[in-house]
């Protein structure tokens, strides 16, 4: 444990006398930084950190005349930090929203920025090189240019003013940055529009995993052939819910089950018939390994393996104590320091206008992400819809053409000089096709002899906009929210509630049409067959609007039954959290928000309740230390994981041990890491289970095989958990003391930085199938600490939305020590939420610190 790190929950175990085992450290989660930057940190310290540190903190009372603003704004905060801003027109509104967010957030907004565009080897140096190739390969700030130049006239002033108020207070606040900014060595330029658009291809990458995943599916099929990949690769089970059927307008009843394929048939069949050429070149890749320019980029968009997914619903006034809708939202992203989202309520005092909303923002982007305004709310999951492909490219002998429709026709190339802090510049040339860039050089050193692949991904092409999201924030009903989706082009389920009493359901973004075999693996680019040959059009994308049930659920579980005319995705989340939340929903005839709160909170696992009867049956009548510990902890459980649950700890160790057992003879250690990092976690449960209900070779052939494999399981798990906790007694093998969530910064690993930068851990229940996500991506490789949290959470009452709720992470400050730094930490953590105060009088009652911002 680091010097600055604090312990947070622990209070909640009941054997809080038990130290908790060490954390893992995975390399790539964190940057290096040179001994230079460590001498001027020390030199720091000796000379005043302390106050560095505090004249970053800033204003936020009293007075600032500052040029750029058209009349007197107000920013009113709470005891939580939360800005409410109130301005006389639009400029000023996100002119000040532009200063505010700066003050709290500029070197989240600077290190985001260098993401999109590919600078992070400037102010880390060396060890990011990869990283940078990666993202310079993808071009996210070139093709950002594009958007912004596209932008409606309206929605670009939007923009700018947004950059107008960035920019004034980095012009202002030179000699008063953020520490980060004097320990890294350098001083941030001034914002652009770009930056803000480009930050948005930045979180369009970090949900769009199916790249990397048809990779991985790729390298296992050359290793162990169809019928094991397609059992490593499972389907939906067809227990699990499925919103709407094949119409894409029509919600299925709760609690029904939809059609679909058995598990792994479809994907196997597709897989055995390859085209002869395409399985050739795939075969390469049977001992691949993705480099470490992707192993950064993943680590630094927090996608380790949990799916980066969500939870979202909306009651109708029919079912709540309310008379009027509740709508409630979580998404699940990987863990960020400080939180992704930043907390501000948006006031236009001009009725022309109508811009009046609270919710959630992205720091470094004008307007509410997710929240809700005087007449409607929102929330937001990830569609986990399927919108990269990779082509496999066919090059003349010098590289410089490909094989397109026929005929050869040039590359496209650029170069690209990526500046290095304490190094040389490092120059690569961005091979492009008309799919889009060639990935071999940046995918790693196993790539390089590959055949060449190309990266289509919808952020990449013409016309892609995120201009919905500025519209949001004035929608007034479920035309004008359609509109606001019609300029949405990532793929998102949005549910809806409104003041009228209306809910709500639409997938935003664009859908290519492209053959079924383009979700599994990577495809033959040369003949044209699997090229994409249009979008769903927007009224054929699945929706919903009122629809009987009077309920609307999306945990990234299927959309659509399996006969909707166009291919979505092989890769939803399989269902668990979905199934649970219906089976809550279904419990009671109303829901006040307390109890949708409740639901929030929920962390019974259903492949737990599935799986550990299993154990125990495998256990029955055996006397090891192992199957002992099954008795114990397995009889009666009901799958439920908080913090002080035993079971919980003994049920995932198991099947970590059983996966290892299983899988490490039939896959060599490349492509089990592979399989490991891009499998949703989630999905190795359900392989478990398939496996128990369903023996098949090669992994169990037979019951007595599989029964023989989970009482090893157990015997190794008991061992494992007796040398961790320091006991043989299973009752005292806690959740809490193995599972915790760590959020720091990217500084905070290196002294003396923990001194200024500390940890902050909490020990959390749930794992990556339970409503309150407590994702563990790598737990099949031993490690279950969470990587994946819900981001924030919402509740927003209809009826009265001062009666509305919601919370975020770490706190509303990125700014060490500052006094909203961490406060949000220990609410989030215990399921707590802050008031989402948004009339008037309310936001007036809550004030604490009142600043104005004149011209």
């Amino acid at each position: 444990m680091t010097t600055g790190e604090q312990t947070i929950g622990s209070s909640s175990s009941p054997d809080s006398e038990l130290s908790p085992p060490p954390r893992p450290r995975r390399w790539r989660r964190r940057l290096t930084l040179s001994l230079a930057t460590l001498v001027i940190l020390v030199a720091d310290i000796a000379l005043g950190a302390t106050l560095l540190i505090r004249t970053a903190i800033p204003q936020t009372s009293g007075t600032i005349q500052i040029a750029g603003v058209h009349a007197p704004i107000t920013v009113t905060r709470d005891a939580y930090g939360v800005p409410h801003i109130d301005a006389s027109d639009q400029h000023d509104l996100f002119f000040a929203q532009g200063y505010v967010t700066a003050q709290d957030r500029l070197f989240q907004m600077e290190f985001n920025r260098r993401v999109a565009a590919g600078r992070l080897s400037e102010i880390f140096g060396a060890s990011v090189v990869p990283t940078d190739e990666f993202l310079r390969t993808l071009g996210l700030t070139r093709t950002a240019q594009a958007d912004v130049d596209a932008l409606p006239s309206d929605l670009h002033a939007e923009l700018d003013a947004y950059t107008q108020g960035v920019n004034a207070y980095i012009s202002t606040h030179m000699n008063s940055l953020p520490l980060e900014f004097r320990v890294l060595g350098f001083t941030p330029e001034p914002w652009h529009d770009t930056d803000s658009i480009a930050y948005g291809k930045v979180v369009a990458l970090d949900l769009d995993g199916s790249w990397s995943i048809k990779l991985a599916r790729a390298m296992v099929l050359a290793q162990v052939g169809p019928t094991l990949t397609a059992q490593l690769f499972p389907s939906y089970p067809a227990d699990n819910p499925t919103l709407i059927d094949a119409t894409g307008t029509t919600e299925l009843p709760l609690g029904s089950e939809a059609p679909a394929p058995t598990p792994s048939a479809s994907t196997a069949a597709l897989l055995r018939n390859l085209p002869a050429n395409e399985a050739a070149d795939l075969a390469t890749l049977s001992h691949a390994t993705l480099g470490p320019g992707v192993a950064q980029l993943q680590a630094l968009l927090g996608r380790t393996g949990g799916v980066l997914g969500s939870n979202d619903w909306v009651i109708a006034g029919s079912h709540t104590t309310t008379g009027l809708p509740i709508l409630a939202n979580d998404p699940h992203l990987g863990i960020q320091y400080p939180a992704i989202w930043y907390e501000i309520g948006l006031h236009d005092d001009n009725p022309a206008d109508h811009y009046n909303a609270i919710g959630f923002s992205f720091p470094g982007v004008p307007g509410i992400i997710i929240g809700h305004n005087d007449h409607i709310a929102w929330g937001v999951t990830d569609g986990m819809v399927d919108d990269t492909d990779m082509y496999i490219e066919h090059l003349s002998a010098d590289k410089t053409e490909y094989l397109h429709g026929g005929t050869m026709v040039p590359l496209q190339t650029r170069d690209e000089v990526i500046h290095v802090k304490g190094g040389a510049d490092q120059h690569i040339t961005v091979r492009v096709t008309n799919h889009g860039p060639i990935l071999n050089d940046v995918l790693g050193k196993d790539f390089k002899s590959a055949a060449p692949m190309a990266l289509q991904w919808t952020a990449l092409q013409p016309g892609y906009t995120f201009a919905g999201f500025f519209m949001l924030g004035a929608a007034r009903n479920w035309s004008e929210f359609e509109d606001a989706l019609r300029n949405i082009s990532i793929s998102q389920n949005f549910v809806y509630a409104d003041t009228q009493g209306n809910i709500g359901y639409r997938l935003s973004g664009w859908l290519p049409i492209r053959p079924l075999l383009n979700g599994l693996v990577p495809v033959e680019s040369a003949n044209g067959a699997f090229d994409w040959t249009g979008r769903v059009p927007f009224d054929a994308m699945p929706h919903l609007f009122n629809p009987p049930t009077g309920i609307i659920l999306t945990a990234n579980n299927r959309i659509t039954s399996p006969n909707y005319p166009y291919f979505i995705t092989n890769d939803w989340d399989i269902g668990y959290r979905a199934k649970r939340i219906e089976q809550l929903l279904l419990a009671k005839p109303q829901f006040s928000p307390a109890d949708v709160a409740q639901v929030q909170l929920d962390v019974t696992s259903i492949p737990a309740q599935q799986i550990a009867p299993l154990y125990l049956s495998a256990a029955d009548g055996q006397t090891s230390a192992g199957a002992r510990a099954a008795q114990t902890l397995l009889a009666g459980w009901d799958g439920s994981m908080p913090r002080n649950s035993a079971a919980a700890t003994f049920y995932e160790v198991t099947t970590t041990h059983l996966l290892q057992d299983l899988l490490h003879p039939v896959l060599n250690k490349t492509s089990y890491n592979q399989w490991d990092q891009n499998v949703y976690a989630i999905d190795k449960f359900l392989i478990v289970r398939n496996l128990l209900d369903a023996p098949q070779a090669p992994l169990c052939p037979t019951a007595a095989d599989c029964a023989t494999a989970v009482r090893h399981a157990e015997d190794e798990a008991a061992s494992d958990l007796t040398k961790t906790y320091g006991t043989s007694d299973p009752t005292r093998w806690l959740w809490g003391s193995l599972h915790h969530a760590t959020f720091a910064s990217q500084l905070a690993s290196v002294p003396p930085l923990n001194l200024i930068f500390p940890d902050q851990t909490v020990q959390r229940p749930g794992d990556s199938s339970t409503v309150n996500v407590g994702g563990a991506g790598n737990f099949a490789d031993g490690d279950y600490s969470q990587d994946t949290v819900p981001s924030m959470r919402e509740i927003i009452d209809m009826s009265n939305l001062d009666n509305s709720k919601y919370i975020t992470t770490t706190g509303e400050s990125g700014l060490p020590f500052a006094p909203h730094n961490f406060d949000l930490l220990p609410l989030w953590d215990q399921g707590q939420y802050q008031p989402m105060t948004f009339s008037s009088a309310a936001v007036k009652a809550a004030a604490v610190n009142i600043l104005k911002l004149t011209p």
